[in-house]
């Protein structure tokens, strides 16, 4: 699996995922030449026929699928090596771990004071209607 294309999180719950275990994960399409929105009709088409594909080179079915055409991704659970598989694909961008660790904030480099306004600095005038 590449791991420019699947985020931390799922690489760590495919290698932590037991026999039939299932993974959920989000998946968005590799933009076209042009750069631009896959049209919803075209999104529809793409995940099946890449579903179908990954199905027939390893002989397993995902559980469960759900297409956004809006926005042209898909996320899908299924046993590991399926997802692993998908995340592979020349047509696939991004893989993300449905779901993510409790402790999402970014922890702060350092915790020095940040100082407050200074007095030579005039306060904003932001709020400050009619005056």
């Amino acid at each position: 699996m590449s791991r420019r294309k699947a985020d931390k999180e799922l690489i760590r719950q495919l290698d932590a995922a037991g026999g039939d275990a299932s993974v959920s994960a989000a998946f968005s399409f590799e933009p076209r030449a042009t750069r631009s929105v896959i049209p919803p009709q075209d999104v529809d088409e793409r995940v099946h026929r890449l579903l179908e594909k990954v199905e027939r080179e390893i002989g397993i079915a995902p559980s469960r699928y759900r297409i956004y055409k809006n926005i042209g991704s898909f996320s899908v659970t299924a046993a590991p090596s399926f997802i692993r598989k998908l995340s592979e694909q020349a047509d696939v961008a991004t893989a993300t771990a449905s779901r993510q660790p409790e402790e999402m904030l970014i922890k702060p480099v350092s915790s020095e004071p940040v100082p407050g306004p200074s007095p030579e600095r005039p306060k904003s005038s932001r709020g400050t209607k009619g005056k």
